[in-house]
């Protein structure tokens, strides 16, 4: 819940569906935690179902501002590349659809495999000697501004762009083929609308206003949370820089078992000697 609240205040414009994915890792990781502890194959699970969820989640949302026109095209799509290769049919929607959940498996895996490392990190031969004295002096670190380009619909453009394309070229006839142009360009048009205009501001406020509610019960938490947020900037700013000494995977394990290390114990006291 202290999650959420404080995604809602960092974040007022995230869609309902971010809601949705945090609350949905947070209830499954207590429940498999509590039966299986935490091990290699609880955050394998946990990983797995957590990122197949987030999948399934974007696939329902591109059907839903698409609708089957965009598996339509992929369909066309697979069975022009068969007929140039003379193999039997290819479901090409079927394909992207197993390719695209196998990646996020694959990920999940990954995510996992990374969890446990950091955990074991902890009781490991990392060089812990020189990382125990908090860097206090690297607070005063002025750190660039994030400049963040926001283009929503831009993705959404190249796929609708992309899916007309392939309906045009791999149409029977050219007449077929601009209905379902019209048609894929109308019904976008209107779920994007629709969307974003009622359904994810409808949901979403009544998200937030659940959450606000629930706030006071959790002001000093929360307070604590957000203040500390520009600290955890910088903290990642030096345990990077800490560990600039090693390379690739290595490094990342080491930046993260640094990272949480000093993020579970910074204290309003170790900033004393910047003053």
């Amino acid at each position: 819940m202290i999650v959420l609240i404080v995604k809602a205040i960092v974040s007022p414009n995230s869609p309902f569906p971010a809601y949705i994915a945090v609350g949905f890792q947070a209830v499954l990781g207590y429940l498999i935690f509590s039966v299986m502890k935490i091990n290699l194959l609880s955050l394998c699970i946990l990983s797995l179902l957590a990122m197949f969820e987030s999948a399934v989640q974007k696939l329902l949302i591109l059907t839903l501002f698409f609708g089957q026109s965009i598996w339509k095209a992929a369909d066309n799509l697979g069975n022009f590349v068969a007929k140039q290769m003379a193999v039997s049919t290819i479901q090409g929607s079927h394909w992207i659809i197993g390719i695209y959940l196998s990646i996020y498996c694959l990920g999940g895996f990954i995510v996992a495999w990374m969890a446990y490392k950091t955990i074991k990190g902890f009781s490991s031969d990392i060089p812990w000697v020189k990382w125990k004295e908090f860097p206090s002096a690297g607070l005063g670190l002025q750190l660039p501004a994030m400049q963040r380009k926001r283009n929503k619909f831009k993705w959404i453009l190249i796929i609708l762009l992309v899916v007309s394309v392939l309906l045009y070229v791999f149409a029977a006839n050219s007449k077929q083929a601009w209905l379902d142009i019209i048609k894929t360009i109308c019904w976008t048009i209107t779920a994007i609308v629709v969307w974003y205009q009622w359904v994810s501001p409808f949901i979403t406020k009544g998200i937030n206003k659940i959450l606000r509610r629930k706030s006071s019960l959790y002001a000093a938490e929360i307070t604590n949370i957000i203040s500390f947020l520009p600290v955890l900037k910088q903290l990642a700013a030096m345990a990077w820089q800490t560990t600039s000494q090693y390379k690739g995977v290595k490094r990342l394990h080491y930046f993260a078992v640094l990272l949480i290390h000093w993020s579970l114990t910074w204290t309003d006291a170790s900033i004393k000697n910047t003053v």
